[in-house]
């Protein structure tokens, strides 16, 4: 018989007994689950393994829409594997439910909890290694308007989390020998030659005075955002000068002089100026061709593909009171190809990304970037600088950020951990965030890279921060020796 894919169908404990898989084959399976054990859901008709979507069931018989089961996988050892086939294949009265390792549940449990209590509407989480897969968990719903559950497939708006490929795409172009980290950028993007810093600014009028830069702006400035440029979400300045004049803030003066000090910023946009200018290609083509398509992530773009635009999250926004509300998706998902932001992409692809980190730059056809490529950007580029906290200018939209302010340090695309912390990430570990609270971390000592992927602002809101936290924590515990 044609098995198709196993897969573990979660219950929730102290919720419905039984659940209904609407299988693919159209009809109804029905089969057990025990309060505080998760089995492996096989057909009460048929003894099949449930391949649908799953609707739980009450006591009384009637169907409880409410609620949707936890839903994740993770890596099985042969052994586990022949044995949880075998038990597919057989009549349910054969057999006993096979009960998963209790490790991998108690992460299950963090996510589903966090649905449950409001902390986040829906989220998925997935946790690699260089060579597969140990954990991916989908909970909560995709959209709540609707009702679509949310699946390890869902499509999310990774904004900032784009500009690690951005490095990337830059430092497979340094390889090859096209520019030094201490080029000034001007030299591949002329229009940055004349790009001034604000000596003063009058909030009241939204006007400023400008001094010449002591420095053009280098290339390693740029990647380890020392380039004195800001943004208008976390600069009161800049976002006077947006609110005044309109402007993309690409376009504003820089904040400080190049070199003076860490700011976070769009700078990377002009990384993804300068690869157009040195292939001749443009952003979007380069990067699908010289990394997406290599590391089979179909799935990543800056403008959703419309058979695709049914799996995008939607967005919410923390209110006051601490509820969420939605916003729907238009009809239409897509932006300009830049470096800084605007990707939308799913956590299976993003973790084939981070796994080509892990391998030191092997992907799965072929070297994206040499193994000493990696280990450079991995480095502290900014010298006794450290990384400043962030004040969000509107709280709705951010508050401060990052972590570990004025330790950490930043690598090319990467903020580096420069000592560890207790129970979680080791000391030379690398991340980075998109506003909508996607995160990672990858972590070479343990070998171990990590994402959490939510679509709710503000970005670093308090309650998924907690959960971020708690999330890295339970991986280094279950996964991380």
């Amino acid at each position: 018989m044609a098995l198709g894919t196993l897969g573990f169908n979660r219950g929730l404990v102290g919720a419905s007994r039984y659940n209904r898989c609407l299988s693919a084959e159209g009809h109804d399976e029905y089969f057990d689950t025990v309060a505080s054990m998760t089995i492996v859901g096989r057909a009460a008709r048929g003894g099949r393994a449930c391949r649908g979507p799953v609707e739980r069931w009450g006591h009384d018989g009637m169907p409880d829409l409410r609620i949707r089961p936890r839903r994740g996988t993770r890596s099985l050892n042969v052994a586990f594997l022949l044995v949880a086939l075998l038990a597919a294949c057989s009549p349910v009265s054969d057999a006993p439910p096979l009960v998963e390792t209790p490790a991998p549940a108690t992460i299950d449990a963090l996510l589903q909890g966090a649905v449950d209590t409001g902390a986040v509407p829906g989220i998925v989480a997935a946790v690699v290694d260089a060579e597969s897969t140990l954990y991916t968990g989908a909970f909560g719903l995709q959209s709540v308007e609707t009702r679509r559950p949310m699946e390890p497939d869902s499509i999310f708006r990774m904004m900032s989390m784009t500009k690690p490929v951005a490095s990337v795409a830059a430092m497979m172009l340094y390889e090859e020998g096209a520019f030094g980290l201490d080029d000034p950028i001007a030299d591949y993007v002329p229009a940055e030659a004349s790009r001034h810093v604000i000596s003063a600014f009058d909030m009241e009028q939204g006007t400023y005075e400008l001094v010449p830069p002591d420095s053009l702006v280098t290339i390693r400035q740029a990647l380890t955002h020392t380039s004195g440029a800001g943004y208008d979400f976390s600069s009161p300045e800049l976002a006077r000068l947006r609110d005044v004049t309109g402007d993309d803030p690409g376009q504003f003066p820089l904040l400080y002089q190049p070199g003076l000090r860490w700011n976070y910023s769009v700078s990377t946009d002009r990384l993804s100026d300068m690869v157009e200018a040195i292939s001749g290609t443009n952003f979007a083509t380069f990067v699908r061709m010289r990394i997406f398509e290599p590391l089979g992530m179909e799935d990543t773009f800056w403008s959703v593909p419309p058979p695709k635009i049914d799996r995008v999250v939607t967005t919410h926004e923390r209110q006051d009171d601490g509820s969420l509300v939605e916003t729907a998706n238009p009809d239409v998902l897509e932006g300009p190809a830049r470096g800084r932001s605007g990707l939308f992409s799913t956590a299976p692809d993003y973790a084939r990304f981070l796994q080509m980190l892990l391998r030191n730059g092997e992907g799965p056809t072929g070297r994206l970037l040499a193994p000493e490529t990696v280990a450079l950007m991995r480095e502290n580029h900014i010298g006794d600088l450290t990384v400043v906290t962030q004040v969000g200018v509107d709280p709705r939209l951010s508050r401060p950020f990052p972590v570990n302010a004025g330790v950490d340090t930043f690598g090319l695309g990467f903020q580096i951990a420069e000592r560890a912390l207790p129970g979680m990430r080791a000391e030379g570990s690398y991340s980075w965030s998109g506003l909508y609270n996607t995160h990672f971390w990858v972590d070479p000592a343990r070998g171990i890279a990590g994402i959490l992927l939510t679509q709710l602002l503000p970005f670093y809101d308090d309650r998924v921060m907690a959960l971020y936290a708690d999330y890295e924590a339970h991986v280094n515990e279950v996964f991380g020796e």
